[in-house]
């Protein structure tokens, strides 16, 4: 495995994967907005159906934080259907081309800050693989105990087996951590949650992508 060198110097100086991980979308936020698709197309046919049942479960008079917003594409169609979202991302870069959209935008780190309360749902898509498995689990409980009662998360894990580091759609590396699906259900059974939903094999945009998709109830 290649790892470019701003990689190996942010490792020696001990910064964290998460840490690593968010400077390489920072510094070529253009070349992800290039490769990912802006609307969704057949490919997302899985993923349409997770957030169009997840946001079946959820109080539409409720509201909706999304964590790592990104594009803002799944912000935007979350708000077409009537629901009302704040967007969150951790990264600079992604944070200034969220403001450019109609949508609240707010700077959060899942990992470092306090998840704000008032939320009846919590969304993250595509989040999750970026942390390392001791992460996920306390972002986890840490979801749990910012919902209210019968509170909903939805979030979405890659397949696999370990973690690598990647340039797919941008030229710098970011961590990614893969989970075999009942491995991560029994971490958020464990924290509480119960399972609504989930659908395991879910192909992505990316031949290289298979996704979980997990929707719970608190």
């Amino acid at each position: 495995m290649i790892i470019n060198k701003s990689v190996l110097i942010m490792a020696k100086n001990k910064i964290s994967s998460n840490e690593i991980t968010l400077r390489a979308y920072d510094y070529d936020i253009e070349s992800y907005l290039k490769h990912t698709p802006a609307t969704y197309d057949k490919s997302h046919e899985f993923l349409l159906r997770w957030i169009n049942l997840s946001l079946g479960l959820s109080d539409k008079k409720g509201h909706i934080l999304e964590i790592g917003s990104g594009s803002g594409r799944d912000a935007l169609y979350i708000k077409s259907k009537g629901h009302k979202i704040t967007c969150s991302d951790a990264s600079a870069g992604f944070l200034q081309h969220l403001r450019q959209l109609p949508v609240r935008t707010l700077e959060l780190n899942l990992i470092k800050d306090a998840l704000p309360n008032g939320y009846s749902m919590i969304f993250a898509n595509a989040v999750l693989p970026h942390f390392t498995k001791k992460e996920t689990g306390l972002v986890i409980h840490k979801i749990y105990n910012a919902l209210p009662a019968n509170g909903i998360f939805a979030f979405s894990v890659k397949q696999g087996i370990g973690s690598l580091w990647t340039d797919e759609k941008l030229r710098h590396k970011r961590y990614i951590n893969f989970w075999q699906p009942q491995a991560i259900i029994e971490i958020v059974t464990q924290a509480g949650f119960k399972i609504m939903y989930k659908k395991m094999n879910a192909p992505g945009d990316l031949k290289t992508h298979t996704w979980t998709h997990l929707t719970l109830k608190k």
